[in-house]
């Protein structure tokens, strides 16, 4: 036709609304991050309790084994007496019923030990009955605790805590990019007009759109942001007041604990290995019957298996203030 035209053009946005988009995603990626370093603290717990719970079941079967050598030499001992006239046999019946309650339960701890082990394979993704052998033993770990600081590095370190905190610096980005909407976007454009006969011009052009009512949607969008905020807060509150909780029952388990091994190792268990000791070399004797001597050797054995208990709880209390705080104790033992 004797005319042509021919131009481009691009669409910009207004400076900052890419940067802010870019910054939304960020912090999104970070607070999945956050998730994942929750999923792990609850992994690496779940790991320890089963590890620990694996060492008071072996713990409890040597007990277990004891408690039936035990129960045997206390039969052997009571036939022998009972040859020799010095027993009724009453007391042999008695002896051979606790060998027996004792062979039943040095099976029910074999049978502690095998489930033990399936649990802690599973929780590292092997068979259940895949060959494991540890390496450890309960015992009273010193670690400094301080309640006020524990609370504070919980506040710290926790996962949730960062994640709320992201979410947070997140909806303030947003609101920031519904207000940015206010600010039009522009378009640029070079076009060529060529007319035969007469020649070429070069056009050249910036447009910025302004749709109507052009507020209505953002105003929308900024409540939403506003309340997401409040509710936010809200839940900064909970979460706060729920971790101090965590914290302290923790602290309070790993303190009680404490406690206890300590009566264990100062008292407890010297006095029933004592106990049991006067009373054997009483029944050898022929001062008591088999019944005193059974008792002794039943609050022996118990004793033990309480002080491992007693063991086991501390471990699993400094775990649990472990994930509590989202840190662990490592290098300050």
């Amino acid at each position: 036709s004797g005319e042509s035209y021919v131009g481009i053009s691009q669409a910009l946005e207004f400076p900052g609304k890419r940067l802010l988009r870019g910054k939304i995603a960020t912090r999104e990626s970070e607070e999945i991050m956050q998730d994942i370093e929750q999923l792990k603290l609850d992994l690496v717990f779940q790991v320890k309790q089963a590890f620990y719970n694996l060492l008071l079941s072996q713990e409890k079967l040597k007990y277990a084994q004891q408690d039936l050598e035990l129960a045997q030499d206390f039969l052997k001992k009571a036939e022998v007496k009972f040859y020799a006239g010095d027993i009724a046999q009453v007391e042999v019946l008695r002896a051979k019923v606790e060998a027996s309650k004792a062979a039943n339960q040095f099976r029910v701890s074999q049978n502690e030990v095998t489930l033990s082990k399936a649990y802690l394979n599973f929780l590292m993704a092997r068979k259940k009955y895949t060959p494991l052998e540890i390496r450890g033993e309960l015992k009273k770990q010193e670690v400094q605790l301080e309640l006020e600081n524990l609370k504070s590095r919980a506040l710290s370190f926790r996962p949730e805590i960062k994640k709320i905190n992201l979410s947070l610096e997140r909806e303030n980005l947003q609101k920031k990019q519904a207000y940015m909407s206010y600010l039009p976007d522009f378009e640029v454009g070079a076009s060529r007009h060529w007319i035969e006969g007469e020649g070429t011009w070069w056009d050249f052009t910036i447009s910025l759109p302004l749709p109507l009512f052009f507020w209505q949607p953002v105003k929308g969008e900024i409540a939403e942001v506003t309340a997401n905020i409040r509710s936010l807060k809200n839940e900064w509150e909970h979460l706060n007041n729920s971790i101090n909780l965590e914290v302290e029952e923790a602290y309070t388990n790993a303190v009680a604990a404490q406690n206890q091994i300590d009566l264990f190792e100062e008292e407890i268990i010297a006095q029933a290995r004592e106990v049991y000791n006067m009373m054997l070399f009483s029944f050898q004797e022929g001062e008591i019957g088999g019944i005193e001597l059974i008792d002794a050797r039943r609050t022996l054995i118990e004793s033990n298996k309480s002080y491992a208990d007693a063991l086991f709880n501390y471990a699993v209390a400094l775990a649990a203030l472990e994930k509590s705080i989202g840190q662990s104790f490592q290098g300050e033992q």
